[in-house]
């Protein structure tokens, strides 16, 4: 698989696909809306175009994409506090429209859509287990991040079943990634700002509240493979789920006390108390006339359920997904390495 192209590569799954890119010994094509500060790219072999998905006709990005074989899409706009709606119209939405028009005007092979878990839904029961068939049910929490991301699915695939060549569309949902920070930003912004706290030291030990709920983890490298496997192996048409562990918050809590200190899962906050807290939030926020980074709609989101099955995924891609527990571990491990210089 050469001839690669790659959008959002400086985002925390992106970083990981050029990584292991550059392990097979492959140099991907990056699309920049400006170049990395030096020494940010890591030492990983890239090919920096510069463009955005506001203007894909700009001259560089057309010849970089008749040259493409296979293209990964994953630069989206990424907002979950309900801010920025308009931007992530035209970013999601539109912007994902008009490349994969110039990907089929170009005639690029494959063009994987990097979705997100939320374009999927979730559900206010713990047996409940979502796959690619499960109807989008996030409207009514009026959350503009999840609903741009699948109405730029739903117009994906509607361009391609018009024209389904020469370009085949494989849409993957990722869900919520964790893992060694391999962003290009992140690195960048860790080496000029403060370090993250040392597992174990008191900052952590405030950590004992839990609610009823559940998340799905995934490992970002496990996550990136699986992006990577869609580009050789995934069926035209088809959406995949790259899901990782089906966890408890409760059960997390403890995973987070074993790995990292914190005090564990201590006190619970009823559904009640949790959505009230958002509403003093978006309150204090409108007194303050600060940006509330937590509302209503991401407390209900918070008690929800979102777990998943990627039975399709394991089928098709050769996707797997590792224990959590040894994903934390490796998280704590690179944090430990940040305070290496310390006592």
């Amino acid at each position: 698989m050469r001839d690669i192209l790659i959008t959002g590569a400086t985002g925390q799954i992106g970083s990981v696909c050029v990584r292991q890119l550059n392990a097979r010994g492959i140099t991907p094509v990056v699309l920049l809306r400006r170049p990395l500060p030096p020494g940010a790219w890591q030492g990983c072999q890239v090919r920096p175009v510069e463009g955005s998905l506001e203007t894909v006709a700009d001259r560089s990005l057309t010849e970089a994409l008749g040259r493409t074989r296979v293209l990964f899409h994953l630069a989206a706009r990424v907002n979950l506090t309900g801010r920025g709606a308009s931007e992530m119209e035209r970013v999601n939405v539109e912007g994902s429209e008009r490349l994969f028009a110039a990907a089929q005007a170009a005639g690029v092979r494959r063009f994987v859509h990097v979705s997100t878990i939320g374009a999927v839904g979730c559900s206010d029961h713990r047996e409940d287990l979502l796959n690619e068939d499960a109807v989008f049910n996030l409207a009514r929490f009026g959350n503009p991040y999840f609903e741009t991301k699948h109405r730029a699915e739903e117009r994906l695939l509607a361009a391609w079943r018009a024209h389904p060549d020469p370009t085949q569309l494989v849409i993957v949902s990722p869900s919520i990634t964790l893992g060694p920070p391999g962003s290009f930003r992140r690195l960048a912004r860790v080496k000029r700002r403060r370090r993250p706290p040392r597992p174990g030291s008191p900052a952590y030990k405030l950590v004992v509240f839990w609610f009823d709920g559940g998340i799905n983890l995934v490992d970002v490298r496990d996550a990136a493979a699986g992006i990577l496997a869609a580009g050789e192996r995934g069926t035209p048409g088809c959406r995949y789920i790259l899901a990782g562990e089906n966890l408890t918050i409760r059960s997390l809590m403890d995973h987070l006390r074993e790995v990292f200190g914190t005090a564990g899962p201590r006190i619970r906050i009823p559904r009640s108390i949790l959505t009230g807290s958002g509403r003093i939030a978006e309150s204090w926020a409108a007194v303050t006339g600060r940006r509330a980074r937590w509302n209503r709609s991401l407390a209900r989101l918070a008690g929800s359920y979102w777990f998943y099955d990627a039975s399709r995924a394991e089928r098709d891609l050769g996707f797997r997904a590792r224990p959590i527990r040894e994903t934390l571990e490796d998280l704590r491990a690179w944090i430990d390495s940040l305070h290496h210089d310390e006592p």
